[in-house]
């Protein structure tokens, strides 16, 4: 089987192949695919003239790009067309580009199929790096100054106040308030990822215990969320999750409260521009 790789305006065949795999794509993500095929470079995987694959790149500056979307018809996955896409694409992009970025959930996520996917991306050689805000403490300036080689950062969850004690020892809270409005870098999170960049943390301690001080952190509780966002979030809500019932309980107190909130259960997701 020849597959023959080169940069197209078909947005519309690449859209077509998506919608053939629902189990990956849902309905925001085909909308998303089918305005970013028309906006990002495009590129086809092409059997006897017919596209079978496609990836799309976004340009986050003048020497990076960031595969936005890529996918494989059925019954030509897992024969190497998605290796052979990236990899040729890639070598055509290298003449104006250094870098190129991909986005897909950590290690620490038990999904079978993001396990796959980093599989895949790392058998292309791309590299995850690790930041571990406890490296920063007092480094602020070279925290700016790493945070700066990246064009997405990917925040796992845990207990919401110990993070917000690292992002503050590190001054990665007033870092990344310098990005916002600038679309510049993509902030995505999970549970207290996403807990922490809310305008306060009030009612999480009815979740994470707020007085935990872990060794190499200062001896304070701090009650005032990133501010990222204007409302306060409930993970794990209503899903199949050892917190899933003390949340319930947050869910009260913000209703109580007559607090500003969005509960999402495991599996959704909430994209905002901010």
């Amino acid at each position: 089987m020849e597959v023959v790789i080169k940069k197209t305006n078909e947005a519309a065949k690449a859209y077509g192949i998506a919608k053939k795999l629902p189990h990956f794509f849902n309905k925001e993500g085909l909308k998303s695919i089918k305005r970013d095929t028309k906006k990002h470079v495009l590129f086809g995987a092409y059997v006897d003239n017919q596209m079978v694959g496609f990836v799309t790149y976004k340009e986050l500056n003048s020497e990076a790009v960031e595969i936005s979307w890529t996918a494989v018809a059925p019954g030509y996955q897992g024969k190497g067309v998605g290796s052979k896409l990236i990899l040729e694409s890639l070598q055509q992009l290298n003449k104006n580009y250094k870098a190129c970025e991909v986005k897909t959930l950590s290690e620490t996520d038990p999904d079978a199929g993001y396990k796959k996917t980093r599989e895949f991306y790392k058998r292309l050689g791309f590299i995850p790096e690790v930041l571990d805000l406890r490296n920063y403490f007092g480094k602020n300036q070279d925290l700016s100054k790493k945070i700066s080689e990246f064009g997405f950062l990917w925040v796992i969850g845990g207990n919401t106040f110990i993070l917000r004690r690292a992002m503050h020892e590190s001054g990665f809270d007033a870092i990344i308030k310098q990005y916002v409005g600038k679309d510049k870098l993509v902030y995505g999170g999970y549970s207290a990822g996403v807990c922490v960049i809310t305008p306060t943390l009030k009612g999480l301690e009815l979740v994470d215990d707020p007085v935990t001080i872990p060794k190499g952190y200062k001896n304070q509780t701090i009650w005032d969320g990133v501010g990222l966002i204007n409302y306060c979030f409930a993970p794990h809500y209503k899903s199949d999750h050892p917190e899933s019932k003390s949340v319930d309980n947050l869910v009260q107190y913000f209703v109580g409260k007559h607090v500003s909130y969005k509960a999402l259960r495991d599996g959704e997701v909430i994209i905002e521009q901010v």
